[in-house]
């Protein structure tokens, strides 16, 4: 009997070899078959935001909407924290290791640090995001196994972040973040691992706040990343900073590592840190 109050969603065929009717290793973290990496709880979520849409009449809400309105609202009110690539304004050179990154980059990318081999290349620009939101940091990135490379957006001028979460501690409040992200590969098998987090130093210690993923190389046979990884967006668990400390370095962080020589291209969008109302 059909139950309307029950929304089935069949994960069973988004994850099966049709061949071997058994679970594809691609996308499972471990050789069980049973734990699904991020690639396929994206897939999962996606199905899920599919089967949910036509009950919500207007649609999913979309996070980028209330990031542009409070990144652009005069409202004392406003919440948002980061600027995240909104204009081309003052873009300036990459600054890096062995000056191995070219191009332009927004100024609130204070540095970019990098390891490996001595042909290791990255080529910065700004380009328009498709959807009209803003802008897209893109790094192309060539090298060797084992290169490594680290890129911080601290903020700048009056938007540095460091000073942003140090005026907002006082509140007690927690913090949620998200960003576009996008990585493509030039063949499978390039690209090591990544992770995207936001870390800072209060009271003298510096520790990660909050992560949106960190592929760990030490896992039992991972999954190999699809050729292209696209989050739209990339979400962090909110956190909280305790009142009356004192922030005195935060950034939103990228590494990764080549596991395979090749190009990697990164794109980076819509940083978003916005302090979340205080719940009754």
């Amino acid at each position: 009997m059909r139950n309307a109050r029950l929304l089935l969603v069949d994960e069973f065929p988004l994850t099966v070899n049709p061949a071997t009717g058994m679970g594809d290793p691609k996308w499972f973290a471990d050789p069980t078959n049973v734990h699904s990496n991020h690639c396929a709880s994206r897939k999962k979520g996606e199905a899920c935001a599919n089967a949910l849409r036509p009950l919500l009449g207007g649609g999913l809400p979309d996070w980028r909407a209330a990031s542009v309105h409070d990144r652009l609202s005069a409202s004392a009110t406003s919440r948002q924290l980061v600027q995240g690539f909104w204009t081309t304004d003052g873009l300036v050179a990459p600054a890096s290791t062995g000056n191995k990154a070219t191009g332009l980059v927004d100024p609130g990318i204070g540095f970019i640090g990098t390891t490996g081999s001595a042909g290791r290349s990255m080529v910065c620009s700004l380009v328009p995001r498709a959807d009209g939101r803003g802008y897209v940091q893109r790094m192309v990135i060539t090298g060797a196994a084992g290169d490594g490379w680290q890129v911080q957006y601290e903020g700048f001028g009056s938007w540095q972040l460091k000073t942003l979460l140090q005026a907002r501690l006082a509140d007690g409040l927690p913090f949620e973040a998200a960003a576009g992200l996008r990585v493509e590969q030039s063949a499978p098998g390039v690209l090591g691992g990544y992770e995207h987090f936001i870390e800072a130093t209060v009271d003298g210690v510096a520790a990660r706040l909050t992560a949106h993923i960190a592929q760990d190389q030490n896992v039992a046979e991972p999954a190999p990343f699809e050729l292209v990884l696209d989050d739209q967006p990339a979400l962090f668990e909110p956190f909280v900073l305790p009142p009356g400390a004192a922030c005195t370095q935060a950034s939103f962080t990228i590494k990764l590592q080549l596991a395979a020589a090749g190009t990697v291209t990164l794109e980076w969008s819509l940083l978003t840190l916005r302090q979340l109302p205080r719940r009754c």
